[in-house]
């Protein structure tokens, strides 16, 4: 899944060291938590000394507020499923009020993870909720930004260039791959595509809705931006280099700092 995830290419990685790159086969199951894992993995083979690059803000807040690999029971999680927002929001400020208070009203999912645990354990969610990070260096986070406009017209122009690269050939080369994993599925650019090749969609219906979906993902990672504490540096597509000297003082002092353990 190259192209579809815009990987470095071999001119990049052989220019700079690359870690959690070609990790995991389309057919194997993966998650946030197996992220933090090997993430944490990286962060200590490099004693701290280490970037991370682009990414979905979901799997960043993860290694700031940490997970646990607790087991839950399957028939708690399908009752949860049935209950209301509010409900499990409520039913969450009864048994752990720290926990609920740092979820947002409108998280579903972190709402019945909590409480899964709750009704799996018997324990707070709180006090099992600590990230080995933590312990070792807080992660300061910087995010580029421009004219939504041009952000529109910079996702367009980045879907045809995955074209020109070969993203309908190498969508069609996993579609005729058995197991897939769900993720593999669901993956904007791939989904799309094994309609048109399903016969579902036409293939300029299947780009189309490719754009809506990466739009619409951009939305939603600005959402999530919004709501951490990120560095935001604004930018023109054009000039982008022009954020290079900014983006290399902050990284000087979050490493000089993390030398000296003052983060």
């Amino acid at each position: 899944m190259d192209i579809g995830s815009a990987k470095p290419n071999r001119l990049e990685k052989s220019q700079v060291l690359h870690e959690m790159v070609d990790i995991v086969d389309p057919q194997q199951y993966f998650n946030v938590a197996k992220f933090v894992t090997l993430a944490e993995s990286a962060y200590d083979r490099h004693s701290g000394k280490i970037l991370g690059v682009g990414g979905t803000p979901f799997y960043i807040n993860a290694l700031q507020d940490g997970l646990t690999q607790i087991d839950v029971q399957p028939q708690f999680e399908n009752y949860l499923k049935t209950l209301s927002i509010k409900e499990l929001s409520d039913f969450l400020y009864k048994n752990d009020p720290e926990r609920a208070a740092a979820i947002s009203v409108n998280d579903r999912f972190r709402l019945e993870r909590a409480l899964a645990i709750v009704l799996s354990t018997g324990k707070k969610p709180s006090s099992f909720l600590k990230s080995t990070l933590e312990k070792r260096a807080k992660l300061n986070l910087y995010a580029l930004r421009c004219d939504r406009a041009l952000m529109h017209q910079r996702l367009k122009q980045r879907l045809e260039g995955m074209f020109e690269a070969g993203l309908l050939e190498e969508a069609h080369a996993l579609y005729k791959l058995n197991h897939l994993s769900k993720t593999a599925k669901a993956a904007v650019g791939y989904k799309e595509l094994f309609q048109y090749f399903d016969g579902n969609w036409s293939l300029d219906t299947a780009k189309e809705k490719i754009l809506i979906a990466t739009r619409r993902l951009f939305k939603h990672q600005m959402t999530w931006l919004n709501k951490m504490n990120v560095n935001w540096i604004d930018v023109h597509p054009e000039e982008v280099e022009l954020a290079l000297p900014s983006l290399d003082i902050a990284m000087q002092q979050h490493f000089e700092a993390l030398a000296t353990d003052d983060v």
